[in-house]
């Protein structure tokens, strides 16, 4: 798909700051390929991104700058981490999850991040709780 100069002029423009071509496509209501081929065409001293720039915060397509403490930041904000940690929970490393045999009921149940747990559940605990 060919763009028109005005067209070719903005994604320049918005692709010189750095936002990936998801963002510009949704931005300008292009379509994704036809921007992605159009910035792979580009020189490449257009598309080389500066020092300081880290990345694209991959909730809203905001740049991350290298951050004085030298730690590696990956979202803009901790609103934009929550929200894209809530869209996308099969992304999370559950490595602590573990089996227990209820101590009041004899059910097994798993538990994250907890090796101590002794009972599935609060209400089982108070049915047993004098007991032990």
């Amino acid at each position: 798909m060919g763009f028109d100069a005005r067209e070719q002029h903005a994604i320049q423009q918005v692709h010189a700051d750095h936002v990936p071509y998801r963002r510009i496509s949704q931005i300008l209501g292009l379509p994704p390929t036809s921007v992605l081929r159009f910035i792979n065409a580009l020189p490449a001293s257009t598309t080389r991104v500066p020092d300081d720039v880290l990345g694209w915060c991959p909730w809203c397509g905001a740049r991350l700058y290298r951050r004085t403490d030298g730690k590696k930041q990956r979202f803009c904000c901790s609103e934009h981490r929550r929200a894209w940690w809530k869209a996308h929970p099969e992304a999370k490393r559950r490595t602590a999850i573990y089996s227990f045999t209820c101590a009041g009921c004899a059910t097994t149940f798993t538990a994250y991040g907890n090796k101590k747990r002794k009972y599935c559940s609060h209400a089982c605990y108070v049915t047993h709780r004098g007991t032990v």
